[in-house]
């Protein structure tokens, strides 16, 4: 606010390469990388390197006992990304990251206790970051109906590889990224593949938003697989949110608190989420 109480507007001068300054000194910096970035070609190979990279450090062991399928327990030397303690789990929420399967070193980052128990790559590997059976962590944010901690304590987050949102350029589609520090803010637009690739994403009019990455059927078949296994264990039913809510919010938190099944994250967050996408085909992780 400026004196007087009247709503502040950013001073820009135009610089060369899409950077901006506005009156507070905060610089903005657009950057648009070329085709030889392109990420559809190298989505397998950043798997492959992330996943050799966490098995190299020490952080992986494979586990097929506890839930009855092949799951990757990812540990690092501390476990402060959680907070100790379970509540009874009466929901799975399913979610996408974002980004890549790399995001898993933000989600265990320490002393940040924000984090879901798994997270599926796109090849259909499991990693399990943390034991839900004796920690949780909040993955659902601020706003959320029936409160961040209360959802979060009472329901188990599943995070999936995958980009979500895309914006379209031209012939192209671009995942877009934008980071902040020192007063710095940079905005990279990645091509993500191009307009005429259709398998690679879904077109699809929701929450202002109109293209969405897709997802693999060896990450439908995981996801099915660790639902089952959940469900089964812990004893939530087998069964979705009816089509006329599945995209909508829950309307109270009482009927946040009392659901009983598998969700998403828009359906906790009336803004700011897209998870798991509009696009997501539910019938292929069918229960039934």
């Amino acid at each position: 606010m400026v004196p007087g109480g009247a709503p502040s507007r950013p001073m820009v001068m135009a610089l060369p390469d899409c950077v901006a300054i506005n009156r507070t000194g905060t610089m903005s910096h657009t950057v648009v990388l070329p085709d030889t970035h392109m990420i559809v070609p190298k989505l397998a190979s950043i798997e492959q390197d992330t996943h050799a990279s966490y098995q190299s450090s020490g952080f992986l062991t494979v586990d097929t006992s506890k839930y009855g399928i092949e799951v990757y327990r990812f540990r690092k030397s501390y476990d402060t990304y959680c907070y100790p303690g379970a509540s009874g789990r009466k929901s799975i929420v399913l979610h996408f990251l974002a980004g890549y399967l790399n995001g898993i070193s933000w989600l265990t980052r320490e002393d940040y206790h924000v984090s879901v128990p798994f997270v599926i790559g796109r090849n259909g590997n499991i990693y399990e970051l943390f034991d839900p059976d004796e920690s949780w962590a909040y993955h659902l944010g601020n706003g959320t109906v029936g409160g961040n901690e209360t959802m979060s304590r009472q329901t188990i987050g599943i995070e999936l590889a995958n980009v979500g949102q895309l914006k379209p350029k031209e012939d192209k589609l671009y995942f877009v990224t934008t980071k902040t520090s020192g007063g710095h803010t940079m905005t990279v637009w990645t091509p993500y593949c191009l307009r005429s690739e259709t398998q690679h994403f879904d077109e699809v009019d929701y929450r202002g938003e109109s293209f969405f990455a897709t997802y693999t059927d060896p990450q439908y078949e995981a996801t099915r697989r660790l639902l089952a296994a959940l469900c089964d264990k812990y004893a939530i039913p087998k069964r979705f949110l009816p089509l006329t809510k599945r995209y909508g919010v829950f309307e109270s938190g009482t009927a946040a608190a009392n659901f009983k099944g598998i969700a998403s994250h828009v359906n906790y967050r009336p803004s700011g989420k897209w998870d798991i996408g509009p696009g997501f085909e539910w019938a292929k992780i069918s229960l039934s």
